[in-house]
C-alpha cells in the first residue's frame, strides 16, 4: 500500500482500485464508489464514504469489518446478492429494511449529500433518522458474559442434516459436539510434535552431485496441539510457513521429521490414514482451485465426500441444498461449473465441501481472503 501511495505522489500516476476491502481502500484512495447489483450505490471522498455512510448498503458493508473484539456477534447484511439486477427499481430493495413499493419500481434517485458526495436512495431521510443497529454500538455486557459455545450458538443459525438414517442438528454437531473439550484428562484432537519439512533445491541430479544437495526449511520443528472445540490461528508472513504446515497436518504433505497423532494416535499422510481419518478432517485451501475438478458442476464438486460415504441420493440433494444456503450461494449455483464462479464464489463452493461431513476438525488456509466483508462476516 505505501508504494502505491509513494508511486501516485512521485509519478502523477492515476490508480484504480477494484477491491472488497473496505480498510484498503480506506488506506489507499482519495474517492470511493460503492456498487451493488451493477449501480453505484454511494459516490463520494473516501473518508467520508467510509466513516459517515449514508447508503444503508454502505453503512452495511462498514459494520461488516471484523475486528479483534468477538465480545457481539459479528455484523451482516441480511439476504444474498442477485444473480441480476431487477428489471426496475433499486438492486438493493430485496435485502434493505427501509425499502418502500416506489424502491421497488423506480429507479432511486442521485441525491448530493454534500460536494461531490452523493447517494442513490430514496429513503435517505428514513435512513438518517433510523436507530443504529450494529451490535458494536449496543450495549455488549450480556455478550462479553457468554461462553465462546453461547456466542457462536448466538451466531449461527443452523438447519438439520440428514446423514444416512441419523438426523442431527448442524448447529449442535459443530458447536456442541466436542464437549471433551473441559476434560483435561483427554488428548488433544489434533497434535504436531517437532513437524520439519525440507525442501531439495537442487536443479538437477549433476547439481546434487557436484555440490550436494541444497535444502529450503520451510516448518522448522512445529509443535502444537489442537483441543475438541477449540479454534487456533497460525499466522504469519507470505513464505513463513503457514500452507506447508497446512498440509503437514491434513496429510498432503509428509514430514521430514517429527510426529502427526490424531486423538493420540500417530498418523501418517492421506494414503496412510484410514476412511475414518480422513473424514474427521475437512481441508479449505487459500487457492480453491486447487481442490476443485473444473469439469465437475457445484453439485457434483459438494457431493464429492457424500459420495464417498456412501449417502444415497435423496440425502444428498438435501444435504448439498443446505450447504448452498449456508455459504450463501443459493440453489441456482449447482448447475454451474469453476470457470462460471468468482474467486470468492469458489471459494464458498470449497467451504461448502470442507464441512460436508461435519468432520471434526477443520483446518482453513485463508478461508475468507477472497470474500466480500459481508460473506466474510456471515462464514465466520
Amino acid at each position: 500500500i505505501e508504494r502505491l501511495r509513494r508511486l501516485a505522489t512521485n509519478t502523477d500516476t492515476a490508480i484504480l482500485v477494484i477491491s472488497h476491502d473496505i480498510d484498503v481502500v480506506a488506506k489507499i484512495c482519495d474517492r470511493v464508489a460503492v456498487m451493488y447489483g451493477g449501480q453505484v450505490m454511494e459516490c463520494g471522498p473516501t473518508d467520508r464514504v467510509v466513516n459517515s455512510p449514508e447508503h444503508p448498503y454502505t453503512k452495511g458493508l462498514v459494520d461488516c469489518r471484523i475486528t479483534a473484539d468477538s465480545s457481539y456477534p459479528l455484523s451482516t447484511i441480511s439476504g444474498s446478492v442477485p444473480d441480476q439486477s431487477p428489471d426496475a427499481g433499486c438492486p438493493f430493495a430485496s435485502r434493505c429494511e427501509y425499502a418502500t413499493t416506489d424502491c421497488r419500481e423506480s429507479i432511486p434517485p442521485t441525491v448530493a449529500v454534500d460536494g461531490d458526495h452523493s447517494v442513490s436512495c430514496g429513503e435517505l431521510d428514513t435512513v438518517r433518522e433510523s436507530e443504529p443497529t450494529n451490535p458494536r454500538q449496543t450495549d455488549t455486557e450480556s455478550a462479553s458474559q457468554q461462553s465462546p459455545t453461547q456466542k457462536a450458538r448466538a451466531c449461527y443459525d443452523g438447519g438439520s442434516v440428514q446423514n444416512g438414517s441419523t438426523v442431527s442438528s448442524l448447529t449442535d454437531g459443530m458447536i456442541n459436539g466436542a464437549t471433551a473439550a473441559d476434560d483435561d484428562t483427554a488428548p488433544p484432537l489434533f497434535e504436531a510434535r517437532g513437524v520439519t519439512k525440507q525442501f531439495d533445491c537442487s536443479n538437477s541430479v549433476v547439481e546434487r552431485w557436484l555440490n550436494g544437495s541444497q535444502t529450503l526449511t520451510a516448518v522448522d520443528g512445529v509443535d502444537i496441539a489442537v483441543g475438541r472445540n477449540e479454534t487456533v490461528g497460525i499466522v504469519g508472513e507470505s513464505g513463513s510457513g503457514k500452507s506447508t504446515f497446512a498440509k503437514l497436518l491434513t496429510g498432503l504433505q509428509t514430514p521430514t521429521d517429527g510426529k502427526i497423532l490424531f486423538e493420540g494416535d500417530l498418523v501418517g499422510d492421506v494414503v496412510a490414514r484410514d476412511t475414518e481419518q480422513l473424514r474427521d478432517v475437512g481441508v479449505v485451501f487459500q487457492n480453491p482451485k486447487d481442490s476443485i475438478n473444473p469439469r465437475f458442476t457445484v453439485r457434483e464438486t459438494i457431493a464429492e465426500p457424500l459420495v464417498e460415504a456412501g449417502w444415497s441420493q435423496s440425502d444428498q440433494s438435501t444435504r448439498i441444498t443446505q450447504l448452498l444456503d449456508l455459504v450463501e450461494l443459493g440453489a441456482q449455483s449447482a448447475s454451474r461449473r469453476p470457470h462460471q464462479l468468482s474467486g470468492g464464489q469458489l471459494q464458498r463452493v470449497a467451504i461448502a465441501r470442507a464441512i460436508a461431513l461435519e468432520p471434526r476438525v477443520v483446518v482453513f488456509d485463508e478461508p475468507v481472503s477472497a470474500l466480500d466483508l459481508s460473506t466474510q462476516a456471515k462464514l465466520l
